[in-house]
């Protein structure tokens, strides 16, 4: 369960570009293990001359607020609205601890040349790689057969470095809508529909029968384990 513990301040960039301490934190994700299969994306950002930038999108239900990396705030020359400090209670801590941050607003252009914008927090680091989806034969001969329109076009697996974190904050404005279906692959991962193409995720199918064949049954990661660090 997420909880907001408290409202963070914030100074405007007039102010000589002041930063302001928080009196409280946010919770995020923690750390784990294992071998599941997070609902990663990838997606076209616009810089600040409205020219497209793809980057990889990590959702996470289980993050309180949405991140980007600030050396891809710096590289797509982003305008700073607001500078503060954030402290963060990150599972498997036993403190806060606190990041400096900057308030920014992100342009999003989705599959269907949709534009979303949302006020994001750029900060230095946001976590280490998680690993793609490696879909099997099986997996791949299933969405040819149902021209299923995936967002990431490699299906060989492989890590992952996380430009944008899409928190429990903004992560539904990129839901499909409930007709959408939720496919199951032979494998035993799902798709969950999105505005950026369709993103694997959860366990195949042998893990899923070492864990008494435990089945997702809905695009919602809040209940997965999550790999996401702040530090």
């Amino acid at each position: 369960m997420v909880t907001r513990l408290c409202d963070a301040r914030e100074e405007d960039v007039s102010r000589d570009h002041a930063t302001t301490p928080t009196p409280g934190a946010y919770s995020v994700s923690g750390v784990s293990g294992g071998n599941v299969v997070m609902l990663t994306a990838k997606a076209t950002v616009l810089d600040s001359q409205g020219r497209p930038r793809r980057v990889n999108v990590l959702l996470d239900s289980g993050s309180e607020i949405t991140f980007i990396k600030n050396t891809l705030t710096r590289e797509l020359n982003l305008p700073i609205e607001s500078r503060r400090k954030l402290r963060l209670a990150t599972f498997g801590k036993a403190e806060p601890h606190e990041v400096d941050s900057e308030l920014v607003t992100v342009t999003f252009r989705d599959k269907d040349d949709r534009l979303v914008s949302i006020q994001v927090e750029s900060v230095p680091n946001l976590t280490k790689s998680v690993q793609s989806a490696n879909l099997s034969e099986g997996d791949l001969d299933f969405i040819r057969a149902h021209s299923i329109q995936l967002s990431e076009q490699n299906t060989h697996g492989g890590p992952l470095e996380i430009d944008i974190l899409l928190g429990i904050d903004t992560m539904y404005e990129f839901y499909m809508n409930s007709h959408e279906e939720t496919y199951v692959l032979p494998s035993g991962l799902r798709l969950c529909p999105s505005s950026f193409g369709y993103l694997p995720f959860g366990k195949r199918q042998f893990e899923l029968a070492r864990a008494n064949r435990r089945i997702f049954h809905s695009c919602f990661v809040g209940e997965m384990d999550s790999l996401w660090k702040l530090e």
